[in-house]
């Protein structure tokens, strides 16, 4: 009996020790579980907190980008600014050297230095191509006697300016000094039709239509010679050349056998001449108008005689004999004599 109690005593402290061993485990492991739990929620609230702080990190990323960007684009511009600003004074200076140029080129062109003037003239263009230092530098080019660059700088106006009356007229004159007369007629043409769209002070009509007159004259083209002097003498009644005007007509005339018109042509020159020498003083200029009155006159009587004016004729000789006499022109004297002589 003994052993037994003995048996059952140590069968249940084994029992109270396992149980005890399974309460300990189950306590020691209960407690990692807890701390999962717990270790879970910090861990989800830190990555929600990472997150937050990546997300802000990026959002100010990209804020900051775009205001670099944007600077960037501020900074652009302000440098394209100012690149337009230099342009811009870049054009001034070029323009305020152009207008320098130009002013020289005129000061050497009045003085007669052409060649200084040509080069000025082409500063000038270099740094502003405009339609008056093409003009000038083409009037310089017709001075010097270089009529073929003449007529490219007022080509180069006039393809820019088809109203340009002067530069029509100057490159007329340039064709006429390379004998193309009917390109000069042509230029002179459309200089009148450009000064009546755009009048300008620089040409006048009467040099207009007494110059393309004589190109007419030159043509034999006698009815358009005709009309031109008749316009011209009615634009420049006060022009110091107007008696040309009437012996240019007077001429015209003559070669169309309108001899009495002719006739009253050369008596308004001689009237002109008579006119205008009272208030010239240069002796030489007084001599040279004395000689073209002496000569209208001849021209004059020599007409008279073919419509059979005799005595019209003998007077008109005898004006220029006397004419001859006070300029001592022994030669015309003789000459005069012997005609007048043959007046019967």
């Amino acid at each position: 009996m003994p052993k037994k109690k003995s048996v059952a005593r140590t069968q249940k402290v084994s029992v109270k020790k396992v149980a005890a061993r399974v309460n300990k485990t189950t306590r020691t492991n209960a407690m990692p579980v807890a701390a999962a739990k717990t270790a879970a929620k910090t861990s989800g609230f830190l990555l929600g907190l990472y997150w937050v702080i990546i997300v802000v990190f990026v959002s100010t990323t990209c804020y900051l980008l775009g205001i670099y960007d944007h600077k960037k684009t501020i900074q652009a511009a302000a440098k394209a600014a100012d690149n337009v600003q230099i342009i811009e004074e870049t054009s001034a200076e070029s323009t305020r050297a152009a207008n320098e140029y130009l002013k020289a080129g005129q000061d050497k062109l009045i003085n007669g230095d052409t060649d200084a003037a040509i080069q000025a003239f082409g500063a000038a263009i270099s740094r502003a191509p405009t339609e008056l230092a093409y003009t000038y530098r083409g009037e310089a080019y017709l001075q010097s006697g270089n009529y073929p660059a003449a007529i490219n700088d007022f080509d180069a106006v006039i393809a820019n300016n088809s109203n340009s009356s002067v530069a029509f007229y100057d490159r007329a004159l340039a064709n006429i000094k390379l004998e193309n007369l009917d390109v000069a007629k042509n230029d002179l043409t459309n200089a009148l039709a450009a000064y009546q769209i755009n009048p300008i002070t620089a040409v006048n009509l009467h040099d207009l239509y007494s110059k393309r007159a004589q190109l007419s004259l030159w043509l034999k083209q006698w009815s358009d010679a005709v009309a031109d002097y008749t316009s011209a003498i009615a634009e420049g009644t006060k022009e110091a050349s107007a008696w040309e005007d009437y012996t240019g007509r007077a001429e015209a005339r003559t070669n169309m056998g309108d001899y009495q018109n002719a006739v009253s042509d050369y008596v308004s020159a001689i009237t002109v001449i008579s006119e205008q020498i009272q208030n010239v003083r240069d002796e030489s200029a007084r001599e040279s108008m004395s000689r073209q009155a002496m000569g209208y006159f001849e021209k004059s009587g020599a007409l008279r005689v073919k419509m059979g004016q005799t005595d019209l004729a003998k007077a008109d000789l005898e004006a220029a004999y006397t004419l001859a006499l006070a300029l001592d022109d022994i030669e015309n004297l003789n000459r005069l004599q012997i005609l007048i002589s043959n007046i019967k």
